[in-house]
């Protein structure tokens, strides 16, 4: 006896469900790559923060040395 081959209606929900997982994958990896993009640039504000402090500098110098 030959094999049923699975309907159409069949092969698009298997479809559809791959899709879903697809998006929810890649869902999650844009959260990621967000959270770590907020880390980095937590990081980044901390270090500029700290090297103001060390030089005695306020945001008004930094202003200053960028728009001179």
């Amino acid at each position: 006896m030959a094999r049923r081959s699975r309907s159409y209606e069949e092969q698009m929900e298997t479809l559809n469900e791959q899709i879903a997982k697809t998006e929810d994958k890649l869902n999650s990896l844009i959260a990621q790559r967000e959270e770590l993009a907020e880390k980095k640039r937590q990081e980044e504000l901390q270090e500029l923060y700290r090297m103001m402090q060390n030089h005695h500098l306020s945001i008004a110098d930094i202003e200053r040395m960028i728009t001179q």
